[in-house]
């Protein structure tokens, strides 16, 4: 989309590659482009889970020091993020995810999530329930700007977050971010 772009030059055997720090695309930048340019440009296997083992840790490292546990809302997304945070073994300790599935109905999209994770929080009894949304489509095509929904409840309160795409972001790469920002956000809530 021509905002904060970045480029790469190759030089015998130096490559300087420069992207812009805004901390959403930057991830983006990584996983879909950079790590696959490196691996092609120099014949190595750089792993693109990277992000996830530090996300997931940085999630392990909260909830470990707080001693809080979370339950997670049943959603299609959930079983992603289940995936995603499954490079942490020991988050299984302090993640549960809810087997109770709720029919979104007529509901707007942030009322359901958040509708979501106060009954994970209750039907788990953990003090903190967190729902991810599925990816809701603002236009009519596959290209169109997809929205996802996260929310994490307390006893007290509920807070909401909406990502949107980013123009060519494919749902992978997409949905992958969006389980990133998850365990940050979830770490501030805590």
């Amino acid at each position: 989309d021509g905002l904060y772009a970045g480029f790469s030059v190759a030089n015998g055997n130096q490559t300087i590659i420069l992207l812009p720090y805004e901390k959403e695309r930057t991830s983006v930048l990584l996983n879909s482009q950079v790590i696959p340019y490196i691996n092609a440009s120099y014949h190595t296997e750089t792993d693109v889970g990277v992000l996830k083992k530090y996300y997931s840790g940085r999630l392990l490292k909260t909830l470990e020091a707080k001693n809080e546990k979370i339950a997670v809302a049943n959603t299609s997304t959930a079983n992603f993020f289940k995936e995603y945070i499954g490079s942490e073994e020991k988050l299984s300790e302090y993640v549960s995810f809810s087997p109770v599935s709720e029919k979104r109905g007529e509901m707007a999209p942030v009322d359901y999530i958040v509708n979501l994770s106060v009954v994970a929080s209750e039907f788990m009894n953990c003090r903190y329930g967190v729902a991810v949304s599925n990816a809701y489509y603002t236009g009519d095509s596959p290209e169109s700007e997809k929205i996802v929904y996260l929310a994490v409840s307390n006893e007290r309160e509920t807070a909401v977050r909406e990502i949107h795409s980013f123009k060519g972001e494919d749902i992978p790469s997409f949905l992958s971010r969006c389980c990133g920002d998850l365990c940050v956000f979830v770490e501030d809530k805590i």
